[in-house]
């Protein structure tokens, strides 16, 4: 085998600058809260799309998508303790009515 034909080997930073540019834009390619961030995402393209409907519906569709371990951040968003400034609320149906336009 000659030297062309062998793997090259790859280093992390040569990695990340291929894949993502430079090493400043690291921070959109592995950064720990990136699944965080983009289950926040999932959870407010849900209760846009179940606006009006059934929370338990829009929740059970929410913990379909997401791990177990992130399926609090739903929750917290009618639960949490300054839930006055939240944009989410439910009515008296249990229904998710938006509060900010």
């Amino acid at each position: 085998m000659s030297l062309e034909e062998l793997p090259k080997f790859e280093s992390r930073k040569q990695y990340l600058t291929r894949k993502v540019g430079n090493m400043y834009d690291i921070h959109n390619f592995d950064h720990p809260l990136s699944m965080r961030t983009k289950y926040y995402k999932v959870k407010e393209r849900i209760l846009h799309h179940y606006l009006g409907k059934s929370f338990d519906e829009a929740f059970s569709h929410f913990c379909k998508i997401v791990p177990k371990h992130y399926q609090s951040l739903f929750l917290e968003e009618f639960e949490s303790p300054f839930s006055r400034w939240n944009e989410w609320k439910l009515d008296e149906n249990k229904n998710i009515v938006h509060t900010k336009t």
